[in-house]
């Protein structure tokens, strides 16, 4: 009997050491090929597949810094990030080059990192001669990382200026990014609403994005 339970617990251990590396295979698989914005939740399924899954995601960041694949590696990093401190530095360079969609799920990844980042990127945001695109994505990680920050006042006017030039495409999630210091970038956008040397056109998407905000900003 002891014989026959220790060959089933061996049978039972080799199976799901089996289960384990497919699907490793196949989460990896997923996040590779999937959005940047499915990452989140596809890490979060990685939980009890790390023993497998890990050593994959290292191969594959690897490989997609050899290829050039920076979406590819993107993924890879967001999920070596939770077993690994060292991908902070890289996601942070990320961070200030992203697209809306990767500044908003690079952000929440990095947002237990946040007492280390916080100061770094107010530096680069109150510096008028850094890049203003890198300005533009730390005041959006800031907008999570340090909403009520009294700074913000000081900034505002610029944030606000850089928001309402973003290509028609991209305004609208540059919005959202921005929308839990809304209520810092709502007194320079109701000038702008009134800045006759605006176009019509213009103004009436500034008004919409005031509007916006105005919504969620208690009186």
């Amino acid at each position: 009997g002891m014989a026959v339970a220790l060959i089933l617990a061996v049978i039972g251990l080799g199976s799901w050491e089996g289960f384990g590396r497919l699907e490793g295979r196949r989460l990896r698989d997923r996040l590779l090929e999937s959005t940047t914005a499915d990452v989140p939740g596809i890490v979060k399924d990685m939980a009890g597949y790390r023993r497998w899954v890990d050593p994959l995601l290292q191969d594959a960041y690897a490989q997609a810094e050899k290829e050039k694949d920076p979406r590819k590696q993107l993924h890879a990093s967001l999920a070596l990030l939770p077993v690994d401190a060292g991908q902070v530095d890289y996601l942070y360079k990320r961070l200030l080059k992203g697209e809306p969609q990767e500044v908003v799920v690079i952000r929440e990844a990095l947002l237990g990192h946040r007492a280390d980042l916080t100061e770094p990127l107010w530096t680069l945001l109150e510096n008028p001669k850094n890049d203003q695109d890198e300005r533009f994505r730390a005041a959006s990680a800031l907008a999570v990382f340090a909403p009520d920050d009294p700074r913000w006042e000081k900034v505002g006017s610029e944030v606000a200026a850089t928001l309402v030039i973003q290509k028609p495409f991209v305004i609208g999630q540059w919005k959202d990014a921005l929308k839990g210091v809304g209520r810092w970038l709502i007194p320079p956008l109701a000038d702008f609403v009134v800045d006759e040397k605006r176009s019509v056109s213009e103004r009436g998407l500034i008004a919409s994005i005031y509007g916006n905000y105005a919504a969620d900003t208690p009186d």
